[in-house]
């Protein structure tokens, strides 16, 4: 474990580069869990419907669903009960919905589920201010190295901007994170998946409802020396196959008949969960048992690898693969690189979301947290290119802000926004 701790005093810049921990156990296949409002037949009105999907995890977008968790600002006052497969809440009143029904976007993409039942208005949904120097009290963040990244710079500007308390920054693997967060020794998760079904019933033993809070998105990118000049362009069909095979003539004839060097993260890393997940469909013995394979903890250490061998391909972050591109050279993928046009299209292979979670139970308890929270939903636009990283389209940053307003019961504030006069 790597535990990056920052306080008041300390103001300087991450330098933007993934650390590569190791995740402990072994990785589960399970449901994931995503939430819809639909209209209640009996009366008119409308319920939050926790549903559960075998695939919906693997699929990001799925979490830009509002209101995911007014569950637990209801169930205190209804007293609902769960089930295994759907939990079902009243709502008293169709308020947000009502001040979201002007031209309503609403994300659709064929490649991961029908569209949700709620819709957006891009732009409509500013934070309120947050007073940095009237922030005390101190915050810890549990998971993804990746997701650390950017927010220690957003922590950075945080305590630029006059907060004085202490915020612990602890990378682990997303898995342990939640396992952090769901045993209470954690405020919230810096994750690249959704929670998985039996991370959030967990989570609900010791009485937290996980909320969600997208922030950007991050790409893997695979990369071969610049001396490679005929793997330019291949189908993920051809990348299962080029690291299952020995020679690079095995995959294509027209490909010279040396030895191909695959150096990959370590097999419990979030970068090779998402690989086997995307390219081989989680089976992960396949590369394991792939002839002239190497794997290692350090990023680094793998762009070192493929820049010293000429028939060697290896996977990293795009973050490094930006501060690298002159060491290695970018392999397109269906004919696609990593740009923002292909991963705000969802149509980039090799992408992921960064979220982040906590629960209403612990925002509403720990003032400090929604401040912090706030702050970063608001700048992170800003400061996300800088970090290597993606921004949400203004739609998705909108339901993110939502969930925020509801996870901390700003009841008030939405009530404004309501009333403001149309843009």
């Amino acid at each position: 474990m790597v535990m990056l701790e920052h306080n008041h005093r300390m103001k300087q810049q991450s330098n933007g580069q993934s650390h590569m921990i190791n995740p402990g156990g072994e990785r589960q296949e399970n449901k994931a869990c995503y939430p819809v409002i639909q209209p209640s037949p009996d009366s008119g009105r409308h319920r939050l419907v926790i549903l559960s999907s075998p695939t919906a995890g693997r699929h990001p977008l799925i979490l830009l669903s509002c209101c995911l968790f007014l569950l637990c600002l209801l169930l205190a006052a209804c007293g609902s009960a769960a089930n295994n497969t759907q939990t079902v809440v009243d709502q008293e009143e169709t308020a947000i919905e009502d001040f979201l029904a002007n031209a309503p976007i609403v994300v659709k993409n064929a490649n991961i589920l029908p569209s949700t039942p709620i819709s957006v208005t891009t732009g409509r949904i500013p934070l309120p201010e947050v007073n940095s120097f009237q922030v005390a009290g101190d915050i810890t963040i549990a998971g993804s190295s990746t997701v650390m990244d950017l927010t220690n710079r957003l922590y950075v500007r945080f305590v630029a901007d006059g907060y004085a308390g202490f915020i612990k920054l602890e990378e682990l693997s997303t898995s342990e994170g939640f396992q952090a967060f769901c045993r209470g020794a954690t405020d919230s998760v810096a994750a690249t998946r959704p929670i998985l079904q039996e991370e959030l019933d967990s989570c609900l033993q010791i009485g937290r409802t996980p909320l969600v809070f997208p922030v950007g998105t991050d790409a893997l990118v695979v990369v071969v020396n610049p001396a490679n000049e005929f793997a330019k362009d291949v189908t993920l069909t051809e990348l299962a196959e080029i690291f299952k095979a020995k020679r690079w003539s095995d995959v294509n004839r027209a490909w010279p008949a040396r030895k191909i060097a695959h150096v990959l993260p370590q097999i419990t890393a979030d970068n090779f969960i998402l690989f086997i997940d995307v390219v081989f469909g989680g089976n992960s013995r396949l590369l394991e048992t792939a002839p002239n394979s190497s794997f290692l903890t350090d990023a680094v250490e793998i762009v070192q690898y493929v820049q010293d061998n000429p028939d060697a391909i290896g996977l990293i972050n795009y973050t490094l693969y930006r501060e690298q591109s002159n060491a290695v050279r970018l392999v397109k993928l269906n004919g696609l690189e990593p740009d923002l046009t292909n991963m705000q299209a969802g149509t980039y292979p090799l992408r992921r979301p960064l979220l982040f979670y906590s629960a209403p139970e612990v925002l509403q308890s720990k003032v400090q947290l929604g401040s912090f929270l706030t702050f970063y939903l608001t700048y992170v636009s800003e400061e996300i290119s800088q970090a290597g990283k993606f921004p949400l389209t203004r739609a998705e940053m909108d339901r993110s802000r939502l969930n925020l307003l509801v996870g901390t019961a700003n009841e008030a504030y939405l009530d404004d926004l309501r009333e403001a006069p149309e843009q």
